[in-house]
């Protein structure tokens, strides 16, 4: 029974990580796209 516990909060662990790494990717995109987009605006404007 423990071992089952102990595979259980380990898998939860590991959701937790892969959710924190999703969040920073995001994170990461979004700031690419923001620059991105702001040398389009500002190409569109000069």
């Amino acid at each position: 029974m423990k071992i089952v516990i102990a595979a259980l909060v380990r898998g939860y662990d590991r959701k937790q990580d892969y959710n924190i790494l999703i969040k920073r990717n995001n994170n990461i995109f979004r700031k690419i796209t923001s620059k991105s987009e702001n040398k389009i605006k500002s190409n569109i404007v000069s």
